[in-house]
């Protein structure tokens, strides 16, 4: 069982955890919905349907990958984090995109794009959160690593 489920959500700072969540909801979601051939016709799966999923997939593999790297006091560590949690915005993006010419194609309601794109603007608020939890957290453990250099403790 995912150990996020057992946290009260009020009381949970959106951060590496809660982000990775809402990055699996988002893929399960997006393909729950393109495996709808009622909406998303067969003969488009190669044109648009897989790149769909195939993005989707790929914002939750960045987020994991991010949150699988500990930084500590090693800024390269930060700066390889922020680089996949980057990607990870961006394809939040290229999904958006997709998702408009998909409800283009397939015409699909207005209202389900809507809640689809709330899923996204839910991880990339998320990221955005994490990102500045990592930028506190970054600093707290430099200044606390510099404080024990100088007290040798």
């Amino acid at each position: 069982e995912n150990v996020m489920s057992q946290v009260d959500e009020s009381h949970q700072t959106p951060g590496r955890f809660a982000t990775e969540r809402f990055a699996a909801e988002l893929a399960s979601h997006t393909i729950v919905c393109c495996a709808n051939k009622n909406i998303f016709k067969p003969e488009y799966n190669d044109l648009i349907t897989k790149d769909i999923v195939a993005t989707a997939r790929m914002i939750h593999s960045y987020v994991w990958n991010a949150n699988k790297i500990f930084v500590g006091v090693d800024e390269g560590k930060l700066q390889e984090r922020r680089k996949l949690q980057g990607k990870a915005k961006t394809l939040c993006d290229e999904l958006r995109q997709q998702l408009q010419i998909a409800q283009k194609v397939f015409h699909f309601k207005a209202q389900k794009l809507k809640a689809w794109e709330e899923k996204i603007e839910k991880v990339e608020k998320c990221i955005d959160s994490w990102k500045e939890g990592d930028r506190k957290m970054y600093l707290e453990s430099l200044q606390k690593a510099e404080a024990k250099d100088k007290t040798g403790l």
